[in-house]
């Protein structure tokens, strides 16, 4: 009989894992740009997203040389990056990442649920870039509710 009891709790476990799996699944969206001179990975610092925890944009940003890409440095001076959710827009500071040529990353506190857009423009080598990441199943995570990860619960 014990044997059952721990055999359903186990099945019971995994179930519970599984429910929250699409909650901790996570990517950035990869993208060539300036017809395909360089690829962009664009992000959040931490996904999955939550709500009012500290996160940002990361951009990655590499030239690209045949079969080959380079980190591109220097882009803090020449690009610029704001956040848009719904109708309202925030600037971003972009900065190099500590350690990691070629990325960029912006902190800022999501406040709300739901999808995201990061607009990256300016210019890259007298090169105009402007182009924008949405939050979809496809690429980077949507900002999320952490309340059923929370624990324990409030009483």
């Amino acid at each position: 009989m014990q044997r059952f009891v721990q055999f359903g709790l186990s099945i019971a476990a995994v179930a519970a894992l599984l429910a929250l799996v699409p909650l901790i699944t996570g990517a950035h969206e990869g993208r060539e740009v300036a017809e395909g001179r360089y690829d962009f990975t664009v992000g959040f610092i931490e996904e999955p997203a939550f709500v009012g925890e500290m996160n940002g944009l990361t951009l990655r940003v590499e030239a690209i040389d045949g079969d080959a890409t380079e980190p591109v440095i220097g882009l803090d001076q020449t690009l610029e990056a704001e956040v848009i959710f719904g109708d309202q827009t925030m600037a971003l500071e972009l900065s190099p990442a500590f350690q990691d040529d070629g990325v960029y990353e912006s902190v800022f506190f999501p406040m709300a649920v739901g999808d995201y857009t990061f607009r990256i423009f300016g210019e890259i080598d007298g090169t105009a870039i402007d182009e924008s990441f949405t939050s979809a199943p496809d690429g980077f995570d949507s900002v999320q509710d952490r309340a059923p990860l929370e624990f324990p619960k409030p009483s």
